[in-house]
């Protein structure tokens, strides 16, 4: 899975702090709160192939997280779904 690094502002630290590093394999550095601002518009993933992209998306599922779209190819050539974080904000599941 690749990802050079996300910054996200949030109501739950903690929580989002925790789904990501279940999910993704993040790591988190030093916290920052700004109480001004939330927001993100999507980000993706690259898992590595369509079986991968299958397994984590039915994980997700199986642990509530809501399915936007997909498993699919898209337009564009990706194999993709696309979820909802803990906060609503959109996750791109890629091969």
């Amino acid at each position: 899975m690749i990802l050079e690094h996300i910054a996200l502002y949030t109501n739950d630290l903690e929580g989002m702090r925790k789904f990501y590093e279940k999910y993704f394999g993040a790591k988190s550095n030093s916290m920052y709160h700004n109480l001004k601002a939330l927001g993100l518009t999507h980000m993706a993933f690259r898992v590595g192939n369509k079986e991968k992209v299958d397994e984590l998306t039915e994980d997700l599922i199986k642990d509530g997280f809501l399915l936007k779209s997909g498993p699919r190819m898209t337009g564009d050539g990706y194999y993709e779904s696309c979820i909802f974080d803990p906060e609503g904000n959109e996750i791109e599941i890629v091969a």
